[in-house]
């Protein structure tokens, strides 16, 4: 089994600006007329948060070919064929599974082994590149 992990900067990084936004929000809806607005931008960061507990943070490849992918508040275990295509934006990859799409950033280097192992173990898999606006593939 082989396992990739997020850096630990890139966490401390999404994570402390999370928290940021959140205190900030906060402050906004107890001490800052007209609440309405810091109380939508409180919502908004509730969703940040949310979808940031569900990206994974580890990435293990199983004996078996599978593939799981381990968030604070989710786990997926997906084979290679179910991953029907992969898109890179900027440094961000998106994998698009049968349940969705899901974000993988952060991993550095080892995101590399990641895909060429996906790409190996899935032919008909397409990857894509956007950059600036257009498509590169």
């Amino acid at each position: 089994m082989r396992e990739y992990e997020v850096k630990r900067s890139v966490l401390a990084f999404a994570f402390g600006r999370l928290v940021l936004l959140t205190v900030l929000a906060v402050v906004g809806v107890l001490f800052v007329e007209p609440r309405i607005f810091f109380v939508a931008v409180l919502l908004a960061v509730a969703w940040i948060w949310f979808q940031a507990l569900k990206s994974p943070v580890k990435v293990r490849v199983r004996d078996d070919g599978a593939i799981e992918l381990c968030g604070p508040i989710r786990r997926i275990v997906a084979r290679p064929d179910e991953i029907d295509q992969i898109v890179q934006v900027g440094r961000r990859y998106w994998l698009h599974l049968r349940s969705g799409w899901l974000s993988l950033h952060g991993y550095g280097a080892d995101l590399q082994h990641i895909i060429s192992y996906l790409t190996a173990a899935n032919p008909a898999l397409e990857v894509k590149v956007f950059r600036w606006g257009q498509e590169k593939g």
